[in-house]
């Protein structure tokens, strides 16, 4: 079951982000309802070095936490991630320079 972890501004539309993560990431990864957490971290300040405060300037992170599912479908449930952020992000008129995302592994014990 993948976690998802979302470290952005807060925002209104936050819940409906989350659920369109996490219907991205199942669909992406065939899994099925309930099969998907996501999570969302309040990023309540940003800073730019040499500029400071941030301001609207918006960089989401995200990042994938489940066992390892291939190359392949791991890139493929961030870019739906990713293009779930962005698609939010314009539809809600949220500033969003860039989106990171990555995927993480267990550590082996």
């Amino acid at each position: 079951m993948p976690v998802v972890t979302l470290v952005a501004a807060v925002h209104p539309e936050m819940p409906a982000l989350l659920d369109e993560l996490a219907d991205a990431v199942a669909r992406t990864l065939g899994l099925g309802r309930g099969d998907v957490i996501v999570t969302h971290v309040p990023a309540a300040a940003m800073a730019v070095n040499g500029i400071g405060a941030a301001g609207e300037l918006t960089w989401p992170i995200v990042t994938l936490h489940g066992s390892d599912r291939g190359r392949d479908r791991m890139e493929a449930a961030r870019a739906a991630a990713a293009a779930s952020v962005r698609s939010w992000a314009e539809r809600t008129g949220t500033a969003v320079e860039g989106v990171w995302t990555q995927w993480l592994t267990p550590m082996p014990t």
